[in-house]
């Protein structure tokens, strides 16, 4: 891939000798276990969990994590090799996770949604002999005859009270099905500790919705490398300070931004057994964290929950999948103003491939309110036309890929996909393609503007990307957002524009009617022939508006021939 040939192009500048230097901190500094950058940077006595009330320190945390590593070396887990795990943000999981990366074993992530199918064929395919699941999800495998091919079932608490776990419900054992006390109380070997950070440390899996689910690989060495990018980013997180995340363990934004990277830099975590609103102002009322991570939706209904809240402890707001627009940041910046925060919530743009974030608005005033931010220290975005194979210059259209540090290695078992996510260009640079169609405005800012498979093809082969037309949408006045997606309706696939508004007018048809005369004025390849009003976008079990359930949609249209 060819790069731009003018320095007057933003992402041009990562040849710069700044830029250079500051990404070269890759080669270097990084390449340790996150076990090992944690307990060297902490003072044994610090908190480094809450939960419950109880402070749980590094020591108390370490020899949790060291008896497991002990336990898991005994039973015949070497560097390299990998353990099934369905399990919850809990002081086990944290442990756990600090002592697999002590020994150099990778943790394989499931969530209680993944189709069994596709945990069937992990085991009956994969070296794994171990599986950690936890209570509540341990009843949908518990008569599954697959389970049987593995070594180990491990059913794993949520509650820990620093003696004996806490089971809910009776748990029947078998063979080859223990608990996870019964699973701790053998002999405990002594390791041999992994010092670098190549290993493979946490394998997140997507959803499997195409029906070839991808295993997106970590190591350690990604891990510190994001500590890094936050430490040396504006206003960044403080030993002492303390932090709240909504955002499970299973997705990236939950086990790295969220877990370790806070521990890497001595910011205690603090541990909710569920997500609730009423969760959320509890944590915010008596544990007072200083960075909170949370999705729209809860920093939204926060004023309706709690009127008055002491929030004068908030320091950084951040949050995740459905952006905040401009009149809902509006109520909520004067709620949060009224309760002593002085800061608003920073939508960051990344992918779990990129460990989270690569953007944030990170104090900078944002030129225009829908941008993404800027690229985070250490990392590098520019957008490139794939079509031309070269770089886009200001303002052009292209498909939004990255350089960061703390991307992903690999998909596991997976080199065809591997190959078609990374890429170089002549200067030997690896980017990673996010597979996200935007732009980059002078200033750095970085623009999302649709998903690249989002392009429509008409049956003429006209194509257009939905975010043309969301922007002639978007110019009327009372529409709050738009969403323009494919549908299939009465036989034909084409573009339908979904729409909501502060207040629905009583002839709605003719809206619809203006909005596409002003596509077709526009002179646009492709226009919208379905309109819909809603009240809200659905959102799914990500945070994200459920495109996939609003494209199968089939009533509430109103079509345009």
């Amino acid at each position: 891939m060819k790069t731009a040939q003018t320095s007057k192009n933003p992402s041009y500048t990562y040849f710069s000798d700044e830029k250079n230097r500051r990404y070269q901190l890759r080669n270097h500094e990084l390449n340790f276990s996150v076990y090992r950058k944690i307990l060297d940077n902490n003072n044994p006595y610090d908190t480094a969990l809450r939960y419950n009330g109880m402070s749980i320190s590094y020591q108390e945390l370490f020899r949790y994590a060291d008896k497991i590593a002990g336990r898991l070396w005994r039973n015949g887990l070497r560097p390299g090799d990998a353990v099934l795990a369905m399990l919850e943000g809990s002081v086990h999981t944290v442990a756990f996770l600090l002592a697999c990366s002590k020994i150099g074993v990778a943790m394989q992530c499931y969530t209680e949604t993944t189709r069994e199918d596709i945990i069937e064929n992990v085991i009956r395919n994969s070296d794994s002999t171990y599986f950690f699941l936890m209570e509540k999800a341990y009843k949908k495998y518990a008569m599954s005859e697959y389970l049987d091919l593995l070594d180990g079932v491990v059913v794993v608490p949520y509650e820990y009270n620093g003696i004996d776990p806490t089971y809910e419900t009776e748990t029947e054992t078998g063979s080859n099905i223990m608990k996870w006390d019964v699973f701790m109380s053998g002999p405990v070997d002594n390791v041999v500790e992994v010092k670098d950070g190549m290993y493979p440390l946490n394998i997140m899996n997507t959803s499997g919705s195409t029906g070839k689910p991808k295993g997106i690989v970590h190591t350690d060495y990604s891990h510190v490398a994001l500590a890094k990018i936050i430490e040396d980013m504006h206003d960044s997180w403080k030993s002492g300070e303390k932090i709240y995340s909504m955002f499970p363990i299973y997705v990236a934004t939950g086990i790295s931004l969220s877990l370790l990277i806070p521990l890497m830099l001595g910011v205690a975590v603090v541990i909710t057994k569920s997500s609730t609103i009423e969760d959320f102002v509890d944590v915010l009322e008596n544990e007072k964290p200083d960075i909170v991570l949370a999705p729209k939706s809860m920093w939204l209904n926060l004023p309706a929950a709690k009127d008055e809240l002491d929030l004068s402890n908030l320091k950084h707001l951040i949050t995740a999948g459905e952006p905040i627009f401009q009149t809902e940041m509006d109520i909520l910046g004067e709620y949060l103003k009224k309760n002593g925060c002085m800061s608003l919530p920073d939508n960051g743009y990344g992918l779990s491939e990129f460990n989270s974030l690569v953007t944030m608005t990170q104090g900078k005033e944002k030129s225009l309110f829908s941008s993404a931010g800027f690229a985070l220290p250490h990392v590098i975005i520019s957008c490139f036309d794939v079509a031309q194979d070269k770089e886009c210059v200001y303002g052009e259209l292209g498909e939004i890929c990255c350089i960061t540090p703390a991307s992903m290695s690999k998909y596991q078992l997976n080199k065809a996909a591997t190959k078609e996510f990374f890429f170089r260009d002549e200067q030997g640079n690896r980017w990673g393609r996010t597979g996200d169609v935007g732009y980059i405005l002078e200033s750095g800012e970085v623009v999302i503007c649709c998903r690249q498979k989002e392009q429509f093809i008409d049956e003429n082969g006209k194509t257009i990307y939905p975010y043309e037309i969301e922007k002639i949408v978007n110019t009327f006045s009372g529409i709050t957002r738009s969403k323009v997606l494919k549908a299939c309706l009465d036989g034909k696939n084409l573009l339908a524009v979904h729409i909501t508004m502060d207040e629905k007018p009583k002839d709605i048809e003719k809206l619809f009617k203006e909005i596409y005369n002003a596509c077709e004025n526009a002179g646009l390849p492709v226009l919208p022939q379905a309109f819909k009003y809603r009240e809200s976008f659905p959102i799914n079990k990500g945070g994200k508006m459920d495109m996939v359930a609003m494209s199968e949609e089939k009533d509430g249209f109103y079509l345009i021939k």
